[in-house]
């Protein structure tokens, strides 16, 4: 399972797909987990239609879309949303991939919407340095500032 930082088209030209989609808010329930915790930001559910309950507890409650592409269908797949495509015969597909945003947010060189976008990119590498530097301080003053900064992070950037 993999999501697109573009929005894109899946045109189905001969024999038949299964695709589930999870929206982007559900990302949380599809992560794998460690004692409850996520283990790594990259670790999502391989498999949507087969996993491990005890490594993914929170993804049976996640929201999904499934559907059955047929010849001649056409899926539109908006950025960000989660999917998982298995083909369920011999099957020829054609997806088209355009940018929603200014071209300086997407890479360069990423042609299929498959790397995160630039800024993403740097602010996640700002919060492993932050991850780094919380990690040196004694377990009560790294708790701290961890939910402090977890918190401010919430405020101002999660839309509810």
């Amino acid at each position: 399972m993999h999501y697109d930082v573009m929005d894109n088209v899946l045109l189905q030209i001969c024999g038949r797909k299964e695709v589930i989609l999870f929206p982007p808010k559900e990302i949380d329930k599809l992560q794998q987990t460690y004692f409850g915790v996520p283990k790594k930001s990259n670790d999502l559910l391989c498999d949507p239609r087969c996993y491990d309950a005890r490594r993914y507890p929170l993804a049976g409650e996640a929201k999904r879309w499934e559907c059955h592409l047929n010849p001649g269908d056409l899926l539109f797949i908006p950025a960000f949303w989660l999917h998982s495509v298995k083909s369920l015969e011999f099957s020829v597909s054609v997806n088209i991939f355009w940018r929603r945003l200014p071209t300086d947010n997407y890479d360069k060189k990423d042609m299929f919407g498959n790397r995160d976008l630039v800024f993403a990119r740097r602010a996640d590498e700002g919060v492993s340095k932050a991850i780094r530097l919380l990690s040196r301080l004694p377990a009560y003053y790294r708790d701290f500032y961890a939910r402090r900064f977890i918190r401010k992070l919430r405020e101002v950037l999660i839309e509810d």
